[in-house]
């Protein structure tokens, strides 16, 4: 087996599993403790992993990408996917909850596009633009308005949340621990504003993309299982298998 393979198969695994082991590489691809080493000094070189005794950790990355605009156009097409997947579990009549995520900007398109009879429920001023002028019955929760997030936050904001029973709510996460058991956001408030959404809504589906297993963010805002189900582009076997284990409905979208 040629190097290149060899380091994509470990760095494969390291996302699956979130650490590896030198003896267990060694076996598996029939080659010494040494060159083992050797292929995770230069995962580690590349920022993919970090040495560990007996093995080595995954490294997950924190992009510290707060602004919504900054997020916007990044896989764009994976996101409009994504959202198309969400479309399909909303039903007739439904009171639905969009928080501040990029792909919920692609969904509340898609809700408009599609003139759905529900309510939607939002702090996005993006997705209030959305709709502001749709046939939609749109309320939008205001608050202390966080420019960064291009939405609202705060105590005024989660007292009117309490309020609210919601059908189904759709959130976005900055990283996903499946080992621990956590999502992850940028900031505290951002982090209350999601716990109350989950709260009060009887479905939640988390919306990713499958990059979000490798990154972190500062701050735990819930356990992975506080979800219904999550939608991503792609899940390894491994991963999927924790979050069947987790109870977690895990829908892949169509690439086709």
């Amino acid at each position: 087996m040629f190097v290149e393979h060899r380091l994509k198969e470990i760095t494969d695994l390291l996302n699956d599993n979130g650490s590896v082991k030198v003896k267990e590489l060694s076996e598996k691809f029939q080659v010494s403790d040494d060159l083992i080493r050797k292929d995770l000094a230069k995962l580690e070189q590349a920022g993919i992993c970090k040495r560990a005794y007996g093995g080595a950790v995954l490294v997950k990355t924190n992009l510290h990408m707060t602004y919504v605009s900054q997020r916007k156009k990044l896989n764009l097409s994976v996101k409009k996917k994504l959202a198309n997947e969400a479309l399909k579990l909303i039903k007739k009549h439904n009171m639905i909850f969009l928080d501040l995520s990029s792909t919920n900007i692609e969904l509340a398109k898609l809700i408009v596009n599609n003139n759905l009879d529900v309510t939607l429920v939002t702090n996005s001023i993006d997705i209030l633009n959305i709709l502001v002028d749709s046939n939609i019955d749109l309320i939008f929760i205001g608050g202390n308005i966080n420019k960064t997030r291009d939405g609202f936050y705060g105590a005024i904001k989660n007292d009117l949340i309490e309020r609210f029973n919601f059908d189904i709510a759709f959130l976005g996460t900055v990283g996903i621990d499946i080992d621990t058991n956590v999502l992850q956001t940028y900031d505290v408030e951002d982090a209350m504003s999601k716990q109350k959404v989950i709260k009060h809504s009887k479905k939640r589906y988390l919306l990713i993309e499958s990059t979000k297993f490798n990154y972190e963010g500062n701050c735990n805002y819930a356990k992975i299982n506080d979800f219904t189900g999550i939608i991503c582009d792609s899940c390894s076997e491994g991963n999927q298998k924790k979050l069947e284990d987790l109870n977690v409905e895990v829908i892949k979208i169509n690439k086709k």
